[in-house]
């Protein structure tokens, strides 16, 4: 498997644009391309083929990057990762119902920054040519893909008579 190199970064702040790009050179990746909007990303990522896209949810007041990320999990193999300060529950839903690679919180330290696009290579890769569709990762004969399930899991504590719930002990 061929290792990371070129990161497509969809940001609209240029401020955090600007030290996006910084830390993505210092990491040792190439940023192909960047947008402040969501039609001109889904262009420039369409164009560019980049091996992962960096994408803010929220771009100049709109929900625009989550129609980024519908586009790149229903119509290309990319790995994405939003990054976002949004951290409220319907955010994270409107989010988690595009499948994204990984979920980065601003504000963020170079090492979250590495971490998040190793994790999104890692799960973009695992079975190279799955399209990712309705709540899973689906292979050209329709069959599930190795390693993904067909429902999102809930991770939610579920307590129940027979396995009540209670921290670890260490």
């Amino acid at each position: 498997m061929d290792p990371v190199r070129r990161i497509y970064c969809v940001e609209d702040d240029l401020q955090v644009a600007r030290i996006l790009e910084k830390q993505l050179e210092y990491l040792g990746y190439q940023v192909c391309g960047m947008a402040d909007n969501g039609p001109d990303a889904v262009k420039g990522i369409s164009e560019s083929s980049p091996d992962i896209a960096l994408i803010d949810i929220e771009l100049h007041g709109k929900f625009e990057g989550l129609d980024v990320g519908n586009f790149l999990i229903t119509r290309t193999d990319i790995p994405f990762v939003y990054i976002t300060a949004h951290d409220d529950r319907e955010t994270m839903e409107r989010a988690r119902q595009t499948l994204p690679d990984g979920y980065l919180l601003k504000p963020f330290d170079t090492r979250q920054l590495m971490v998040a696009i190793e994790m999104a290579k890692r799960n973009g890769s695992i079975s190279p040519g799955l399209a990712r569709t309705a709540g899973t990762r689906v292979s050209s004969n329709g069959m599930p893909g190795p390693g993904f399930v067909k429902e999102q899991p809930d991770f939610r504590r579920h307590e129940s008579p027979e396995m009540p719930a209670r921290g670890l002990r260490l």
